[in-house]
């Protein structure tokens, strides 16, 4: 989960670029990323003995799993074009609480005491840093959006870990990565207009930044699935938030209630730890 972290802040960071910068962009580079993550899913899941040899019933789950999504990355983007990077991802570190619920009830996780006090704490710690968002009022449209994010992540990702367990990581990358792309092509047919504005912007290389690090979080969060609890890998993910709230002091001068910032990131270092140990 550590290279998850130091892979996943930037990604997030270039998106919020992105997503003020090009507004109207969600859906094609939503295809990109995905493209992308296609791309990588089939390298690596065949070096690590990945088959679509898999039987009817779970590719119909990776089928359902990769509808989810492409609506997700959509969703998350529209919601960056007003809401503070640091606070979108604090509002979606809720997720640990709706991934412990579905994780309860489709793959019947059980966290013991331990695990229940490192949950506790990352949770403390995303709703002391989300109070730093009471200046958002305005935005209460990308707010909601931003809400409904991470019970869409807590079911996908719960889902994951079920087709994981069920086939291999490997096949499961190899043929969900890229039911994942085909699905953003269905999602809306590819604008070819922004596809070649897209190549003769400045921001050309932010995005091909973006797609890299979307995919290598991908391939790493999906092998912390194959490993661990849903749950509590969820958990881990979601400190990505408190750090996202660090890295956007420096990079998108994001600097309001700093102390209650340093106060969420200890207190969700405790958690990660307690995890950890």
């Amino acid at each position: 989960m550590g290279c998850y972290l130091i892979v996943a802040v930037p990604a997030y960071i270039v998106r919020k670029e992105l997503s003020v910068a090009l507004p109207k962009y969600a859906s094609t580079i939503t295809q990109i990323i995905m493209g992308m993550n296609a791309l990588s899913g089939v390298v690596v899941g065949l070096s690590l003995g990945g088959t679509y040899k898999i039987g009817l019933q779970n590719f119909l789950l990776i089928v359902a799993i990769s509808t989810i999504w492409p609506f997700y990355q959509r969703l998350s983007y529209f919601s960056n074009i007003k809401v503070e990077a640091g606070v979108f991802y604090l509002i979606q570190n809720t997720q640990v609480l709706y991934s412990a619920f579905f994780a309860y009830f489709i793959v019947d996780e059980r966290l013991n005491v331990i695990e229940m006090l490192a949950m506790v704490l990352l949770i403390a710690s995303s709703i002391i840093a989300k109070s730093t968002s009471v200046n958002q009022k305005q935005h209460f449209k990308y707010i909601a959006i931003a809400f409904l994010v991470p019970v869409m992540y807590g079911f996908g990702t719960t889902l994951e870990k079920l087709s994981i367990d069920t086939i291999t990581y490997g096949s499961y990358i190899l043929i969900g990565f890229s039911m994942q792309f085909l699905f953003s092509l269905i999602l809306k047919k590819p604008n070819l207009v922004e596809y070649k504005s897209l190549l003769n912007s400045k921001f050309k290389p932010k995005v091909a930044v973006y797609a890299v690090l979307y995919s290598a979080k991908g391939i790493l969060l999906t092998a912390s699935f194959a490993t661990g609890k849903a749950s509590l890998t969820n958990a881990v993910a979601s400190f990505t938030g408190v750090l996202i709230l660090i890295a956007a002091y420096f990079f998108l001068n994001e600097k309001e209630h700093m102390v209650k910032k340093l106060i969420a990131t200890v207190i969700g270092v405790i958690g990660i730890l307690i995890i950890r140990l």
